[in-house]
């Protein structure tokens, strides 16, 4: 296991957070042992400069050298803090060893990781915030001393403190809410008269935004300067020289008391007291991770070429101005690519199918996109997958819906175990259906009329339609919605009007959260968004032909480019993602489906699954 995982990291098929994850784990810690919590490297030593330049290797920290001696200065007083111990222990006699307690020689009296680390970051977010009131008899620590700084934590344990050399949690690469007092806690105040409150963050996060900073800091762990030296933290936190001559070679020899079986509290201390004061103390110290290997751990192999190669590219514009060298991405749209080679995947005179016209694609859970009928939309059911872990889900297709628009009801047709005939479940009245779509995780069916209201049904779905209730009636829009889109994995549904408006709507509360004007007020035609990114592709119309425009949903919600092709400057009727994100059909008004993807070679030598479903015939 832990072979296949060195390796797969070395070659690229895993980033540097799952596999810090993957090492922590293999290594016996685990979020269920605030003692043996999973470690995570800091990796940024840049926290005051109004830019960050993610591709300027000064902007990270040396992961060569233990988070004290970051500043080559300190070097000196650790190893002198070693010797003194050594030359104490050699000084006791064999009698004061036997009846007091002692220990060897050591660089650092504390450790990078334990419990009272772990509350000190998660003090903000229960119930992390419980475990620090109860390091201070239900109090919370001197407001001077909590979580309140990047910078300054930064600052003390690389080289102000001599007693703190804390690392980071992975909480801190992926949970903005760590670093908001959401819940207004009462902390105190500092003695510069400032409440302390949510975490300040760098200069560089515009607005302390705590959800940029997460997403800056993955990237920045994620870097080319991380990629390529990263195998030399690996080696001081689970590998070669964690012990022995290498760790004292390395200035990296903790507490004794923190080693995997290096004290034994019966053999060591003679009284029972003593044997109780060890025992806490290993218990409070920390815990050194389990020894993965014992020789140096072998660099990545594609991090210096890809840095060669980007470094070859010319600048692309960061989707943060405050930041330098943040990636965009490596999906279809992306401005980090070039320009998406573009192949025809079916072609349907007339666009007809049987006498339906082509006008939705659908992206299914194993990968193939699929055509549908004009009305018709696919409801799928998810399921616990029985032959996996508990956490695994898959998406069934159940059932079919589709409107008339000549009596205004609303149908379903299940598929699955078998076929049968079609139920009329709503009747919608005199207002026309424009759109609807289908959110699997929650059951919801989404249906859009051309009055710009927006109605959400609840469905509940056996062997038969069970029941269908109202849920909400989501009001926002002032002219018909044209389009739709669910995107189950980041809890959003984005709607498209006749007007250019396009709103995006919370799946959990039902709620609004953000009205864009987009393509300079031209109808919205087609709407969909990517299940790994979150980037929102928008369709507009323009004169005789459309538009394909990306929004950047991830970072600041503004349109990045345009990926139209003059060749194939036609109406589009649906645009659609694969479920990888790296390609994007769109269905032309002749019955053409194009495909966009990155990489021409591969789409030459294998063209995109594709298939149509006529419920019809």
């Amino acid at each position: 296991m832990l072979h296949t995982t060195v390796q797969a990291w070395r070659h690229g098929a895993i980033s540097n957070f799952e596999y810090l994850m993957q090492l922590n784990k293999l290594s016996g810690r685990s979020f269920n042992d605030l003692m043996q919590y999973p470690v995570f490297p800091f990796v940024l030593s840049d926290y005051t400069s109004p830019r960050l330049d993610l591709s300027n290797s000064s902007s990270f920290r040396n992961l060569s050298r233990p988070m004290a001696i970051q500043d080559k200065r300190m070097e000196q007083h650790y190893i002198t803090n070693y010797k003194c111990l050594e030359t104490e222990c050699e000084k006791k006699s064999k009698a004061e060893a036997a009846t007091t307690l002692h220990f060897g020689p050591y660089h650092y009296g504390s450790h990078y990781s334990n419990s009272g680390i772990v509350a000190h970051y998660l003090v903000r977010l229960s119930p992390f915030t419980q475990t620090a009131l109860e390091y201070q008899d239900n109090n919370f620590d001197f407001p001077d001393r909590l979580f309140n700084s990047f910078e300054a934590t930064w600052r003390l344990a690389s080289s102000e403190s001599t007693t703190d050399f804390k690392e980071l949690l992975a909480e801190l690469f992926c949970l903005p809410e760590c670093l908001l007092n959401k819940d207004e806690l009462d902390m105190g105040i500092r003695q510069g008269g400032e409440r302390v409150w949510s975490v300040k963050l760098p200069v560089w996060v515009p607005n302390n935004d705590a959800r940029l900073f997460m997403l800056i800091h993955r990237q920045a762990l994620e870097a080319l300067t991380v990629t390529a030296s990263l195998n030399y933290w690996v080696d001081l936190i689970f590998g070669f020289r964690q012990t022995g001559k290498p760790a004292l070679d390395a200035i990296n020899v903790f507490h004794p008391a923190t080693y995997l079986n290096h004290l034994n509290a019966d053999e060591y201390a003679a009284d029972e007291l003593s044997q109780s004061a060890l025992r806490t103390m290993v218990r409070c110290y920390g815990q050194m991770p389990i020894q993965l290997l014992q020789s140096p751990h072998q660099p990545h192999l594609t991090a210096a070429k890809e840095k060669e190669r980007r470094d070859a590219k010319t600048q692309i514009p960061s989707p943060i101005p405050s930041v330098i060298g943040v990636r965009w991405g490596d999906y279809v749209g992306s401005p980090e690519q070039d320009s998406a080679h573009i192949q025809v995947v079916l072609s349907l005179k007339g666009q007809k199918v049987g006498q339906y016209r082509l006008t939705k694609i659908v992206s299914l859970p194993d990968g193939t996109v699929t055509g549908l009928t004009n009305g018709v939309l696919v409801i799928a059911k998810c399921y616990q997958d029985s032959s996996k872990d508990s956490t695994s889900k898959s998406l069934i297709i159940e059932s079919l819906a589709t409107i008339a628009k000549s009596d205004g009801l609303l149908r379903f047709r299940m598929i699955k175990p078998e076929l049968k005939p079609w139920i009329n479940a709503i009747c919608v009245g005199n207002d026309q259906v424009s759109a609807m779509e289908w959110c699997p995780i929650r059951q919801q069916l989404f249906v859009a009329f051309s009055s710009g209201v927006i109605k959400v049904y609840r469905l509940q779905l056996q062997e038969t339609l069970d029941s269908i209730e109202l849920s909400a009636e989501l009001l926002g829009h002032l002219h018909s919605v044209s389009c739709l889109a669910v995107c189950s994995e980041f809890f959003i549904a984005v709607s498209g009007a006749a007007d250019g408006t396009m709103i995006i709507w919370d799946t959990n509360r039902l709620s609004f959260v953000k009205s864009l004007k987009v393509a300079n007020g031209s109808a919205i035609t087609s709407i969909c968004c990517s299940k790994t990114s979150g980037d929102i592709v928008v369709v507009a119309h323009q004169g005789n032909g459309s538009r394909v425009e990306i929004l950047v949903e991830m970072w600041t919600l503004m349109p990045v480019r345009s990926i139209f092709h003059e060749k194939y400057r036609e109406p589009v009727v649906s645009v659609e993602y694969s479920t990888g994100g790296k390609k994007l059909f769109v269905c032309l008004a002749s019955g053409r489906v194009l495909c966009w993807q990155n990489v021409p070679s591969i789409a030459k030598t294998k063209a995109p699954q594709f298939q149509i479903i006529n419920p019809f015939e």
